[in-house]
């Protein structure tokens, strides 16, 4: 897909780097979510790991806007697209991940993060955009490796707790 099946136009950027390290964080955060706050009620802990990210993210836009005040001279559209980002993005997305992770485990919990692009996919369609073949393709390749995982590979049963 980030070919768009040419892999000579494969090449290694700095994102790269960036994306991978933000995977073997999210890793390990899902892992330690399972193991040290499934005591924690998950609406709690979405709280606190908003709020400490968000005091994270303030120290760094400030940082960024030292260099030119970009975010005071943008539209109220900018502003209301940053607030919904923060909502439905930051805290909301939190707190549905941490649930499905206390509920079905970071092993489960991870096959089904392989879906954001699916559904990323599905809302670009819903927003006029159409998708070329190597995006289909990759649609299709996720889906197929969801379905083997959650098909043909026996997950061992893990205790269901119930929803706070």
């Amino acid at each position: 897909v980030i070919t768009g099946g040419d892999l000579r136009q494969l090449h290694v950027a700095a994102g790269d780097g960036w994306m991978l390290a933000a995977c073997l964080a999210w890793s390990f955060y899902s892992v330690a979510s399972k193991r040290y706050a499934a005591h924690i009620p998950p609406m709690q802990f979405a709280r606190w790991t908003v709020l400490v990210g968000t005091l994270a993210l303030v120290v760094a836009a400030a940082w960024l806007e030292a260099s030119g005040p970009a975010l005071a001279h943008a539209s109220l559209g900018a502003h209301a697209i940053l607030a919904y980002m923060g909502v439905c993005g930051g805290y909301l997305a939190y707190v549905f991940w941490l649930r499905g992770v206390q509920a079905i485990g970071p092993d489960k919990a991870a096959i089904a993060f392989n879906l954001v692009p699916v559904f990323t996919l599905l809302v670009n369609l819903l927003l006029g955009q159409i998708p070329d073949a190597s995006q289909v393709a990759g649609m299709v390749a996720v889906l197929a490796g969801v379905l083997v995982f959650n098909r043909w590979l026996r997950w061992p049963a893990t205790p269901r707790q119930r929803a706070v």
